[in-house]
C-alpha cells in the first residue's frame, strides 16, 4: 500500500526529492531484491495506491512477471488528497481474500500467506 496523499509531495530526506519519489525507489529496490531470490517463484505481489480513495496499481501478479522499473510513485497514479489508510486496507483485504481463495492457493500443498506493507508518512485522516 503506497500513500499518495498530498503530503507525499513534500521534499525531505535523501536526495532532496519528494517522499513519493522515495516510495518509488523503495518499491523498485524491494522488487529487485526479491526477484534475485532463489525462491522468487513463491511470491506474488499486488500494489494499492491511495489517498482519499484506494486504487489497484498492480493486480495480484507472480513476482517474476512484475515490472520492477514501473512507476510506483503513488502521486503519479492520480492521487494527492488526504490520507485514508482505512480505505486502502479494505482494498488490500479484498486482494488478500481473492489471493487466498484462488484455485492455485487452494490446490497447492504450500501454505499461502499474505503480508500487507504500508508505506505512509502519516495517520489516517478520514473516519468511516
Amino acid at each position: 500500500m503506497l500513500d499518495g496523499s498530498g503530503s507525499m509531495q513534500h521534499y525531505i530526506g535523501d536526495g532532496n526529492r519528494p517522499l513519493a519519489d522515495n516510495v518509488n525507489v523503495s518499491v523498485r529496490d524491494f522488487l529487485g531484491f526479491f526477484k534475485n531470490s532463489s525462491i522468487k517463484n513463491n511470491f506474488s505481489i499486488a500494489v494499492v495506491t491511495f489517498d482519499d480513495n484506494a486504487t489497484i496499481h498492480t493486480p495480484i501478479t507472480p513476482l517474476e512477471d512484475i515490472d520492477d522499473y514501473a512507476d510506483y510513485n503513488p502521486v503519479n497514479n492520480g492521487h494527492g488528497g488526504r490520507t485514508f489508510i482505512g480505505g486502502a486496507l479494505q482494498k488490500a483485504e479484498e486482494l488478500a481474500k481473492e489471493f487466498l481463495s484462488s484455485p492455485e492457493a487452494l490446490q497447492n500443498s504450500i501454505d499461502h500467506k499474505v503480508s500487507i506493507i504500508v508505506l505512509s508518512d502519516g495517520l489516517c485522516l478520514k473516519s468511516g
